[in-house]
């Protein structure tokens, strides 16, 4: 990944490109679990009868498990019945997912941002464009309608190929009983609605829902998540760019831009970090209601209804889940969750992006010193057997 506008190096090898963006996935997803998790349930609140049947009928708000605002004693109330297990419920699906989600989303930003340039450049060569186009810059710098367009194709092959995964994602983020979410519900414990682990999850919701289940909720996700990734990798770039331009050299002078070793590493891991906290920030204040509307489509049809074989859907499509939303709570339902989103949106940014730039400069090195290591040690092996054989010919 060339995460860097000031590291002219060599960019690393596929392989050490993915290493870096699962490592990335990992930490990011880990810490930002507990806050991931109470976005979800804040989310999908209300959707769900605490007891078996289910009902069309709108639930007033002081109803809801958790209040509307956001506060500590949310994750005291998740604590107090699910234990410290609770807060992390459904993380191992998210790191899986997020390995898939990070290499796809990196990986494809930089090769169209890389082509971007190299068309450029070709048209500048061929002399075909005499206007001195913002994104032909010498150094590389793309212009930010090209930024918007590699984290657009970015957002959408990462939608499109880990789908499924988002959705088992929020699935067994839910809880082990559907009435942990359900309004007013309380305990927890065997349930139609709770989920063993991944499999069993994967098994019910073909058993119940059939392979459609996969991917409810792919249109507002489109509609929501692409847009979403697109804006969060280009304003991560327009905050990094800006900040190295104007910021950097009045906080570390302006030397610092040729930093070499450790320190240049971390000073663009910082850079990054800030850049994507505030990327992110604002990318999730941009689409946060299309992803609410998104959220209670994917659990849709997670809880028992009446009605032979198959649960019917609670929601027709995306614009009845969106009339449905708006009928039970007025426009501020499709805030729900904000705030923990807001306080989560931070940390996860800037863990995200400062990860991916510390593990994208520190994996190649480190896999130079592994082959180095790997090539000495067969050279050693190689000579040692050459000489013991030697001797035993003697």
């Amino acid at each position: 990944m060339q995460s860097s506008d000031h590291d002219h190096s060599t960019p690393p090898s596929p392989q050490c490109s993915l290493v870096s963006a699962a490592l990335a996935g990992l930490v990011t997803k880990t810490a930002c679990a507990p806050l991931d998790r109470v976005r979800t349930l804040y989310q999908i609140q209300g959707m769900f009868n605490a007891t078996a049947g289910h009902s069309a009928a709108p639930r007033p708000v002081t109803t809801l498990k958790y209040g509307g605002s956001f506060g500590l004693s949310t994750f005291g109330q998740i604590y107090a019945e699910e234990g410290v297990a609770g807060l992390f419920r459904g993380n191992l699906m998210n790191c899986i997912r997020a390995m898939a989600v990070y290499g796809i989303k990196f990986g494809t930003n930089d090769f169209i941002k890389d082509h971007i340039r190299l068309a450029r450049s070709s048209i500048s060569s061929s002399g075909s464009s005499s206007n001195g186009s913002s994104s032909n810059r010498a150094d590389g710098r793309l212009c930010f309608s090209d930024l918007l367009l590699a984290g657009l194709v970015a957002g959408t092959a990462q939608k499109l190929l880990t789908y499924p995964l988002d959705l088992l994602t929020v699935r067994l983020a839910m809880g082990s009983n559907v009435v942990a979410v359900a309004s007013g519900g309380v305990g927890v414990g065997g349930g139609s609605g709770g989920y063993r682990g991944i499999l069993d999850c994967v098994g019910r919701i073909y058993v119940r829902e059939g392979m459609g289940g996969f991917w409810k909720g792919l249109c507002p996700t489109l509609m929501t998540g692409v847009p979403y990734v697109m804006f969060q990798l280009s304003l991560w770039e327009y905050y990094r760019d800006a900040y190295r331009r104007y910021l950097r050299p009045s906080v570390y002078g302006v030397s610092s831009s040729k930093a070499d070793g450790m320190k240049d590493v971390l000073e663009s891991s910082i850079e990054s970090s800030i850049a994507g906290s505030l990327g992110s920030l604002t990318a999730q204040l941009l689409v946060f209601p299309g992803d609410t509307i998104r959220k209670r489509m994917m659990a849709d049809g997670v809880d028992s209804r009446p009605g032979g074989g198959k649960d019917p859907r609670k929601y027709k499509g995306m614009m009845d889940c969106l009339r449905q939303v708006l009928r039970e709570g007025g426009a501020s339902r499709l805030y729900h969750g904000l705030v923990p989103c807001i306080v989560k949106a931070l940390p996860n940014g800037a863990i995200q992006f400062g990860s991916i730039e510390l593990f994208s400069k520190l994996v190649p090195q480190a896999y130079l010193l592994i082959t180095s290591a790997l090539a000495a040690l067969a050279t050693t092996t190689t000579a040692t057997t050459t000489t013991a054989a030697a001797a035993g010919v003697t």
